[in-house]
């Protein structure tokens, strides 16, 4: 690091009680919420306690240092900025506050009472410890809240958080969290657990906006264990309790490092980021379009703050799968870089987020990238969410402010924008696209559709009637790409530009798609390697089952997930194992029985409750469930019902098939088979005249 940059930044190595007495520190508008989760705090608490097991005497003394690591911050409007360590700040400011609110549980008058006035030493001692717990109530209470001649200011603590969260929850959770506690309060928080676990229930668990609560009662939790039955047990609570305060506020340490601006707190956070302290990429993008926007004016500064919370509520929402250090605002953030690269190149390089925003393209970062990013994120939070029939639109309620209700109204007017767009038959051929999990490269085709013809073009008619044959292209090129023993990605980055660039007819011709002629070796690729449940071929094998059910024109749109239905039982092949001519009967061998069983002849997309019922009967019984003629629930009858996939509903009511056997699977493979492939070959076929076999042996 260059001399100029280390004059910069004072680094220092000081105690808790050093670091937040009378200090205040404030989160900025542009970092993340507080969303440390039970493994840190327990991680946290369990070091800071073993620490103390190695000689407590040194801690009794002050004499022993532990460093709980680095914060990052910068001076201004009279407060300390956190650039990084406010996960760690908040969660250390939870535990001094839950010491604090025990240690005021001890009334002086009644330690006086109990001792005789004349035994002498007893005085002295419940005296001395009087004053210890005074004076340590005075240390914790310096480090929470303004103090001025004595007196505690509660209604000023010395933590804000400028975040931004949904209708202000942020804020008002990490106000609230710090509010007087009663004797009721740890009875509730006693409640947030399973019995006899340090784990949280499912429902407060689900529930996200109970973070700084849930954290504040695992610590207490945590706290009270290590008296009762840990390092503390059989010395007085109020002993452990000062024990335990002086441990924090004295002896563990923060390297503090202040920077003199903005900017160079950045550069020390992103020092710190490569070697480990790792935040999301789009957490230093926020950071610098709201130091763009600040350099502007406030007006630019509340503009940046409203488009960051929309952006905060739809991805909130978003529910693809993203790796362990990516967070949903990358994605998005992704989907705009690959629009952005489309115009630039065909290269299948991944340049990293902050490599082309941060590095290559920082005149990107301002609030007009939001008139990009904003849609975009829709787009994909709404695709994400194809599959969840419980998925609503955002509705305000009566508590919101008016402008939080405002805000509420025009996301639920875009995502219902969003629903009209996309047609059925759009929707049926995404929720395929959807279950390829492992390949992500068709979203950035579906992403420069939708930029080029609805954002950027703004024809809204157009981009409805072309989007689904589109799609119809999209699903037969993804494919037949993944089918293929080629490296497929430079397919898609060819493509990926081409949507960009060229005519909307040409995107409907298959020669603009490279799809292939001949499609053999797909018939046996699907045939013998697609079969199976796990990985790439699990992902395939079920957006394959799909796609054969929506080829149905008479196919509703299904909005929840299905479960692979396997027609001849999964458990009924160690029956006929042991039983030679019950397999014959089937038409099955030791030698075929397991490819019968794991082929696509043999499975069905259905519903998981159905499926579920269905289960491991035979034929005639599962076909009754599939035609409802057969309650799936015994307990509750009025649950009886069809299922909604054609194909089972189909087989079900053909009264030649009594028991499913090799013969019936072989020629469903067939069929299934003879469809995929023609569909690869002519997306846009018709299937209305298709002839399902009458399986009539």
């Amino acid at each position: 690091m260059s001399d100029e940059q280390q004059a910069q930044f004072i680094p220092q190595e000081l105690s808790i009680k050093d670091v937040f007495t009378q200090i205040p520190y404030v989160v900025p508008v542009y970092q993340r919420p507080y969303r440390w989760e039970a493994e840190p705090v327990k991680q946290l608490w369990t070091d800071i306690i073993s620490f103390y097991k190695e000689d407590p005497q040194k801690v009794a003394n002050k004499k022993a240092k532990y460093f709980l690591g680095p914060i990052v911050t910068f001076y201004q409007n009279d407060l300390n900025q956190i650039i990084d360590g406010q996960q760690r700040i908040t969660t250390l400011k939870l535990l001094l506050y839950l010491l604090l609110t025990k240690l005021k549980t001890y009334n002086f008058v009644d330690m006086m009472k109990k001792v005789s006035s004349d035994d002498d030493d007893k005085m002295k001692n419940t005296l001395d410890r009087i004053a210890d717990i005074k004076n340590r109530r005075a240390e914790l209470e310096a480090c929470l809240w303004v103090v001025q001649d004595k007196k505690v200011y509660n209604d000023q603590p010395l933590l804000h958080t400028e975040v931004i969260g949904e209708g202000g929850q942020e804020k008002r959770n990490l106000h609230e969290v710090f509010l007087e506690m009663k004797s009721s309060d740890f009875d509730q928080m006693d409640g947030y657990f399973r019995n006899g676990t340090f784990d949280f229930t499912a429902k407060v668990q689900k529930n996200n906006q109970l973070v700084h609560f849930r954290n504040r009662a695992l610590l207490n939790k945590l706290i009270d264990h290590e008296i009762k039955e840990g390092e503390f047990k059989g010395i007085e609570k109020e002993q452990a309790l000062l024990i335990i305060s002086n441990l924090l506020l004295n002896c563990c340490k923060l390297l503090t490092i202040r920077c003199d601006s903005q900017s160079s707190a950045l550069k020390i956070f992103n020092t710190l980021n490569a070697r480990g302290q790792i935040l999301a990429s789009s957490d230093i993008l926020k950071a610098r379009i709201f130091g763009s926007a600040a350099k502007i004016g406030e007006e630019e500064q509340r503009k940046f703050v409203d488009n960051w919370t929309s952006l905060t509520s739809i991805a909130n929402r978003y529910l693809f799968k993203t790796s362990a250090d990516e967070s949903p605002f990358d994605a998005m953030f992704r989907y705009l870089m690959h629009i952005y690269r489309s115009k630039e190149t065909t290269d299948n390089t991944d340049l990293g987020l902050l490599k082309y925003f941060d590095v290559e393209h920082t005149e990107l970062m301002t609030n007009q990238i939001f008139s990009d990013l904003l849609p975009v994120a829709r787009l994909w939070t709404y695709i994400s969410n194809l599959s969840n029939a419980d998925f609503e639109f955002i509705n305000s309620t009566e508590n919101d402010e008016e402008d939080e209700k405002k805000e509420k109204e025009n996301e639920q007017k875009e995502f219902y924008t969003l629903d009209s767009l996309i047609t059925i038959e759009a929707k049926k051929m995404l929720l395929v696209l959807c279950y390829l999990q492992n390949n992500p490269f068709w979203r950035y085709l579906v992403s420069n559709f939708y930029w080029r013809f609805v954002i950027r073009e703004k024809n809204e008619v157009l981009f409805r009637e072309k989007f689904p044959i589109f799609l119809r292209y999209l699903v037969a090129f993804t494919f037949s790409a993944m089918l293929s023993p080629k490296d497929y990605k430079n397919a898609f980055y060819k493509q990926r530009f081409k949507v960009i660039i060229d005519d909307i007819s040409l995107m409907t011709q298959k020669a603009w798609w490279e799809l292939p002629e001949e499609n053999d070796s797909f018939k046996n690729i699907i045939k013998y390697e697609m079969n199976g449940n796990a990985g790439s071929a699990g992902q395939m094998s079920r957006a394959l089952l799909l796609l054969h059910a929506y080829l149905d024109p008479q196919q509703e749109l299904v909005r929840d997930n299905f479960d692979i239905e396997h027609i001849f039982p999964q458990d009924f092949k160690k029956m006929c194992k042991s039983s030679p001519t019950l397999m014959e009967e089937y038409g099955m061998t030791v030698d075929n029985i397991e490819d019968c069983l794991q082929s696509f002849g043999n499975k069905l997309a259905l519903e998981k409750k159905i499926n579920i019922s269905a289960s491991n009967n035979p034929w005639l019984i599962k076909s009754k469930i599939y035609r409802g003629d057969e309650p799936w629930n015994k307990n509750n009858r009025s649950d009886e019902h069809k299922t909604v996939y054609q194909e089972a509903l189909y087989l079900a009511q053909l009264p030649q098939i009594v028991k499913w056997t090799k013969a019936h699977i072989d020629m469903r493979e067939d069929d299934f088979l003879q469809k995929i492939l023609l569909f690869l070959r002519d997306p846009e076929h018709d299937f209305s005249d298709w002839k399902r076999p009458d399986y009539a042996f």
